[in-house]
């Protein structure tokens, strides 16, 4: 097996996984109250856990295989990362994440977001509507490797500066510059991993993956817990600036600490199950259309919960596992007509 192919299907089994679970957190985020509460709604606790769970390194683990892929592209086409080649990279970033994050959030803005002024239309727009954040986001992550990787120290100190940065991204900024902070930690981890990914492919073993989990798992458990009760007990939320800063830096140290297990996990994960295995064509596909899969399932989702009477017709019960189903098989179906298009092809 090359190593071209190698990749592509250790990447082709994660990305599938990560998109389900993104539309299992979508579908159940009411409950830890990322959305606010459609009619009928009742708090579950289990429905809580779950939400939590499938964000816990999901979000982590896309930006993860960019940096990864990105490391990938960079050794077929080295002008990609070397000095002077950053012109070339923001343009076609701004192509495929900019332009595509541009007309969907002003579609999801004309169907979702009331309007009050010029002003909030255009940067609401160009902040990314909804869940169209996550691209000038990744837009950010792509410039930002680009121009970390052109300055002349080690690796593990471009590491260590990533992580304090990580920790203030709780700062206010624009233009999702302050989710950049955080999210760029993980795009660099998955750029340095492709280096070791030999290394990791002769470490890993069926035994070593299952403890991986769940180490994983208790620490996640146990993070979420901590964070929950500080929140809950011991920080007032009219209290100082400084208690404010320590708690959002505390949470930020245990989020990074599970979600960066989280994303070890699924990645010796996928890299064990691809060793001496042919991946099915349909995991490729599902792969391929993920990106249409990821814009559409937001849409379908904010229209069942807000739009029609599916939450007082199933209850709080059974609300999220029907808005799962319709969505993972709404925007899968969406996303292979769009792309039959030439205008869904380049955006998706």
């Amino acid at each position: 097996m090359s190593d071209k192919s190698k990749i592509l299907t250790e990447v082709s089994v994660i990305r599938p996984i990560l998109i389900v679970l993104l539309v299992v957190y979508h579908s159940f985020i009411i409950y830890q109250g990322g959305w606010s509460e459609p009619d009928g709604f009742e708090p579950n606790r289990t429905y809580w856990w779950i939400s939590k769970a499938s964000y816990s390194f999901m979000l982590e683990a896309f930006v993860l295989i960019s940096g990864y892929v990105f490391a990938y592209q960079a050794t077929i086409k080295p002008h990609l990362i070397q000095n002077g080649g950053g012109k070339l990279l923001i343009l076609s970033k701004l192509k495929r994440l900019i332009l595509p994050s541009i007309i969907f959030s002003t579609i999801y803005f004309a169907l979702y977001i009331d309007y009050k002024s010029v002003t909030q239309l255009t940067y609401t727009i160009l902040n990314g509507a909804g869940h169209m954040w996550f691209l000038p986001m990744l837009f950010w992550c792509f410039i930002g490797c680009y121009y970390i990787e052109q300055i002349n120290i080690s690796r593990s100190s471009k590491l260590i500066g990533l992580i304090l940065i990580a920790l203030i991204s709780y700062a206010p900024l624009p233009f999702r510059l302050n989710s950049a902070m955080y999210y760029l930690l993980f795009f660099f981890i998955g750029y340095i991993a492709y280096s070791f990914r030999e290394q990791l492919n002769k470490w890993i073993s069926s035994k070593k993956v299952v403890v991986l989990w769940i180490i994983f798992i208790s620490v996640f458990v146990v993070s979420t817990l901590i964070i929950e009760q500080i929140q809950i007990n011991y920080i007032d939320i009219s209290g100082s600036i400084l208690n404010k800063a320590i708690f959002s830096t505390t949470k930020l140290l245990l989020r990074i600490i599970y979600a960066v297990l989280g994303c070890l996990a699924i990645y010796t994960t996928a890299l064990h199950y691809t060793k001496n295995r042919e991946i099915p064509e349909y995991i490729i596909k599902f792969g391929n259309i993920s990106m249409g899969v990821y814009i559409a399932q937001q849409f379908i989702l904010m229209w069942l919960y807000y739009y029609t009477s599916l939450p007082s017709i199933m209850g709080s019960l059974w609300l999220p596992w029907v808005g799962f189903a319709i969505a993972l098989s709404g925007s899968l179906l969406l996303s292979w007509l769009f792309r039959q298009t030439k205008l869904g092809m380049a955006l998706i």
